[in-house]
């Protein structure tokens, strides 16, 4: 299992069968897990990680407590795209 550091707190990163779940990815605040679909590959995989690991560090900066979920859904998934659109990621696949 992978790990990363956000802002001096550790998070696991997962790789899980989700199918059948309306997610790809899951961001889990009291367990420290970022979980991501194991069937991903490519920009897909990237991205992915990228939308949940922006969750993490809106949580550490404690701006989830203060942006409404669909708001933080938008901003965390404009942020990754534009990463990934414009940047090289190794994800471990």
């Amino acid at each position: 299992m992978k790990c990363i550091d956000i802002f001096g707190k550790t998070y696991k990163i997962e790789y899980k069968d989700l199918t059948g779940l309306p997610y790809q990815g899951q961001f889990k605040h009291h367990e420290s897990i970022i979980t991501v679909h194991n069937k991903l590959k490519g920009y897909e995989l990237q991205q992915t990680l990228m939308h949940e690991l922006l969750h993490a560090v809106l949580d550490r900066l404690s701006l989830s407590d203060v942006i409404e979920s669909r708001v933080e859904e938008i901003l965390v998934d404009s942020i990754a795209t534009f990463l990934c659109e414009n940047f090289s990621f190794d994800v471990g696949e």
